[in-house]
């Protein structure tokens, strides 16, 4: 009966489709690649490696006393390796890498060494392990605002702008609470702006075709030398076109002046401020 806790030593049939596992080619090369291992080792590397998804790019297995490196994707042999007992120790007689060009590009035997050496270590031996990024520490709040900062270090906030680098001499916007920026008013705000904008262009097309049209009645009337209703008509479209412009113009100044009107505030604030420290 086996331990249901015991890890699972692979083989050549570990994959679901074994016959894919191809052999390695007769085109190959001897790598000068000398290891010994412990009991303890060699049994760790006994147990192989077996793919599960496609971050898992190498398939190893050892097989009487041969290991076996063959790429996940293709099943291709890239590397094979004798393990010679002598003694209590093993020692790693032969290393083999795959040198047809169809199968395998590489050519260089430095490269190949030092990647086989860091297969048994890291990924046989679990010598290397990856190390789990530090959890997003809990940022201090802004001491103006009270916001949270980007990080723990930080000396700005995104929020008031307050930058206090130097102590003595912060610098930045102070907002009020009501004037706090938050995804309910900067949506509001958003809206306000598209609306100006739709209005404004509306403003600015009705008014130019205005003009166009005033224009061309005027010179067909002045052609034709007709009588003072249609020279109304084409007066009235002209101051028409020219009072909608007008009017779009000052949508354009009104939306500009609440979006900067924040900010005025603040560096009236920050002025104040720095007349009393002065003081």
């Amino acid at each position: 009966m086996t331990d249901s806790n015991s890890p699972e030593i692979a083989n050549r049939h570990s994959v679901d489709n074994w016959l894919w596992v191809r052999p390695m080619p007769e085109s190959r090369k001897r790598l000068p690649v000398e290891r010994e291992f412990s009991q303890e080792e060699y049994e760790q590397i006994s147990l192989g490696i077996i793919p599960h998804d496609m971050d898992d790019r190498w398939f190893i297995f050892l097989e009487e006393d041969w290991l076996y490196f063959h790429r996940s994707g293709s099943g291709l042999c890239i590397y094979q390796c004798r393990l010679e007992k002598r003694g209590d120790r093993y020692l790693l007689a032969e290393a083999w890498v795959n040198r047809d060009s169809d199968q395998y590009g590489r050519t260089d035997d430095d490269y190949d060494a030092t990647l086989l050496r860091r297969l048994v270590d890291d990924y046989l031996l679990q010598k290397f392990k990856k190390i789990s990024p530090p959890e997003e520490p809990v940022t201090a709040p802004c001491p103006y605002c009270g916001q949270p900062l980007r990080t723990s270090s930080a000396r700005q906030c995104r929020f008031c702008r307050r930058d206090w680098h130097d102590p003595d001499n912060v610098m930045g916007i102070k907002l009020s609470e009501a004037n706090m920026p938050t995804k309910n008013t900067e949506s509001v705000h958003g809206l306000r702006r598209f609306l100006y904008g739709i209005l404004y262009g509306m403003s600015r097309v009705i008014g130019f075709i205005c003009l166009a049209i005033g224009t061309m009645m005027a010179v067909g009337a002045f052609q034709k030398g007709r009588s003072a209703g249609p020279w109304l008509v084409c007066l009235a479209l002209v101051i028409g076109g020219i009072i909608i412009l007008s009017v779009g113009s000052l949508l354009e100044e009104n939306s500009n002046a609440k979006a900067t009107t924040n900010d005025n505030d603040g560096e009236q604030i920050v002025g104040r401020e720095r007349r009393g420290r002065v003081s």
